[in-house]
């Protein structure tokens, strides 16, 4: 029995050494391909822009000293919308079946967000003349948000392994999957920010000041796993469909105000703004679904 083992052992040694020796013989595959795209994006998220006043005092004194008795609350949503974009490849197959592919995809996907009403509460300290001990006063504001605006610019490089195979003469697919390196970054309005002060007879004085914001570019690692349909052309050329997930973890990447939208009465430099708001990192999704549509060659 353990020398009909043995034998059997050697027999498929033999075939797999064969089959290794003709795979190596045979000519190296190369597909050059590329063409448009239909991006689905990954990006679900909502943003705490929520912030502390600055103390209602002069007018050359806003954005200065938080007060804490006030309080703001704002969230922004930020959905990703499907857009077009590129998408480019290379096919090179050593094997008649198995080889290796380096894809890059290319798409700018626009965000968008339904945002809830931004709600300030204001607490600040009067006068009430001519009694000289302070009076607490308080109001509450809300604003109508309007609906987010932006867009994400995102680069995929991929690494995969990829086996091919034939339905017919005309008509061949593969299956392939490996690692991807994300790198995007981001830019959208409106992010909201109120500013109080007191004018003559203490009389109380608000301006609102809305901003565009951007993010930093980051950059992620993931994989991806797609299928590819091929129908040839002729020997050289053949259309296809390549349809793909490519996936990567939410990532947090720092925000930052980009330029003011509002015409304002007071003005305020940007970077003063931004350096009071201290604004948080942001959770970025990277991933998307992407079905692609060109032309392969093979040279």
């Amino acid at each position: 029995m353990r020398r009909h083992l043995s034998f059997l052992i050697g027999l498929i040694f033999l075939k797999w050494l064969t089959w290794a020796s003709a795979a190596s013989a045979a000519p190296t595959d190369v597909e050059i391909f590329g063409g448009l795209g239909f991006f689905r994006p990954a990006l679900d998220t909502m943003y705490d822009a929520s912030y502390v006043p600055s103390r209602v005092t002069g007018i050359n004194q806003l954005f200065v000293t938080p007060d804490p008795r006030s309080e703001a609350r704002q969230l922004l949503a930020l959905q990703g919308k499907s857009s077009g974009g590129l998408g480019f490849g290379v096919n090179v197959y050593p094997h008649r079946v198995l080889g290796f592919q380096f894809l890059l995809d290319r798409a700018s996907v626009d965000i968008v967000g339904e945002n809830g009403p931004h709600e300030v509460d204001l607490v600040w300290d009067s006068l009430n003349f001519p009694s000289p001990d302070p009076v607490v006063r308080r109001a509450s504001f809300s604003f109508d948000a309007l609906d987010t605006e932006g867009s994400l610019d995102e680069l995929a490089l991929s690494f995969n392994l990829t086996a091919r195979f034939a339905a017919s003469a005309a008509v061949s697919g593969s299956l392939s999957s490996g690692l991807s390196y994300f790198r995007f970054e981001g830019e959208a309005q409106r992010l909201g920010a109120l500013a109080g002060w007191l004018g003559g007879h203490a009389v109380l004085f608000t301006e609102l000041s809305e901003m565009s914001y951007e993010t930093a570019t980051a950059d992620a690692l993931g994989f991806n796993l797609g299928a590819s349909l091929d129908v040839s052309l002729g020997s050289h050329a053949a259309v296809f469909v390549d349809g793909r997930f490519l996936w990567a973890p939410p990532t947090e990447v720092d925000l930052s105000l980009k330029e003011m939208i509002s015409e304002n009465v007071v003005t305020v430099p940007l970077s003063q703004i931004q350096d009071y708001l201290e604004l948080p990192p942001i959770e970025i999704d990277p991933s998307f679904f992407r079905v692609l549509f060109g032309v392969k060659f093979r040279p």
